[in-house]
């Protein structure tokens, strides 16, 4: 009984990350959700999750983080099919997380703030939007006052002397991703979500929907993997001094907050600690980047040596590198990633893969039945 148990999870670890026919494995959704629900979570202990002006129980984060998981997959697999990128979830999680926690109402720290004290206490969805949309009318009406006017300044002042609280406000951060709006690049936008709806031009109502906002953050996370990985050199830098370069895969994430032409090694940071409580607890860049199953054979399940498809699309040979694995590599002779960290997307891969390399060899007495698939 116990060996076909075994047998049974072997299986299952190989054949359930298979996502050719559009199926969404329970385990990776369970994963999702552990590692979102973990953020939340202050010092490993208290749940704190605020959405929409209310501060969740822990059962309305279960289902709101559920609800996300939904939503990046869908989105994950959406713009693979286009673009052949797979963009990591752990990159997914972590920019929601550092942009608004999760939180698809949030139109800036300050003005939030100003609405709370205003009505008493924390703004709904609506009471946002309509504010949002009080300061466009005023805008609107600044720029009707001052057409014939030929000072520069003529706006300014008016929305000073008649909107003080929105007199230095020129855009906002809307939503889940906390994109940039008004901004011609999202007005003129066209975004097709997974369920087949297209925008045609996103409005403000749309961004505050956290389907759309996860749909744009993948779409474009896509986009900068592009440009990033063929032009940027990023540098890790302490006192003013480099200390190492960035590899693509961890820089370009960060273009979505700072621009494709900038960077933030503030951002990074943040990101990198939000991964880090992301891999102790539940995401695990191995199985969702590399998409283990039946399809897409790429080496021999013991032992073999190969090369495989990274997850934004190049192919990478893995060279030897120091590590906590160096004694595992060596003794194995598998080519190793060069370059890569203790905690790099590569490491995990193989932990993960002498881990159940091992349960599997224990059951099949090393014969080699099972295959092991990188996609």
């Amino acid at each position: 009984m116990r060996r076909l148990f075994i047998m049974f999870l072997c299986i299952f670890f190989m054949a359930g990350y298979s996502q050719a026919n559009g199926f969404i494995p329970m385990k990776y959704k369970l994963d999702v959700y552990d590692g979102i629900m973990s953020l939340h979570r202050i010092e490993g202990r208290n749940f704190f999750w605020r959405e929409c002006g209310e501060r969740l129980s822990e059962e309305e984060g279960q289902k709101r983080a559920l609800e996300y998981a939904d939503a990046i997959k869908a989105s994950q697999e959406c713009v693979h099919q286009r673009t052949g990128i797979m963009v990591p979830t752990k990159d997914i999680v972590s920019v929601l997380f550092q942009e608004s926690s999760m939180d698809e109402c949030v139109i800036g720290r300050r003005e939030t703030e100003y609405l709370a004290q205003k009505l008493g206490r924390r703004p709904q969805r609506h009471e946002l939007l309509a504010h949002v949309q009080r300061w466009v009318r005023a805008r609107n009406r600044s720029y009707r006052h001052c057409r014939a006017s030929t000072n520069v300044k003529c706006r300014d002042n008016f929305m000073a002397e008649n909107y003080p609280n929105y007199a230095d406000i020129r855009r906002w951060d809307i939503g889940a991703a906390q994109f940039r709006w008004p901004s011609t690049n999202i007005k003129d936008r066209k975004v097709i979500m997974p369920s087949g709806k297209v925008y045609e031009g996103v409005t403000l109502s749309d961004l505050f929907d956290y389907r759309v906002s996860v749909q744009m953050l993948v779409e474009d996370l896509s986009g900068h993997w592009k440009v990033c990985s063929a032009e940027h050199k990023h540098y890790y830098r302490r006192e003013s001094r480099k200390i190492r370069r960035i590899r693509p895969e961890e820089a370009y994430l960060v273009h979505h907050h700072a621009g494709i032409h900038g960077f933030s090694q503030r951002n990074w940071l943040n990101l990198r600690r939000h991964m880090r409580i992301l891999r102790k607890h539940a995401i695990q860049p191995v199985a969702r980047m590399f998409g283990f199953g039946f399809r897409n054979f790429s080496f021999l399940f013991f032992g073999q040596e190969s090369s495989s498809s990274f997850s934004f699309g190049q192919s990478t040979e893995y060279d030897s590198v120091q590590s906590s694995w160096s004694g595992e590599k060596e003794r194995r002779g598998e080519k190793w990633y060069a370059g890569g960290e203790a905690d790099s997307y590569i490491d995990l891969y193989y932990r993960s893969f002498f881990k159940y390399r091992s349960v599997c060899k224990n059951y099949t007495g090393g014969s080699g039945i099972f295959t092991w698939g990188v996609v």
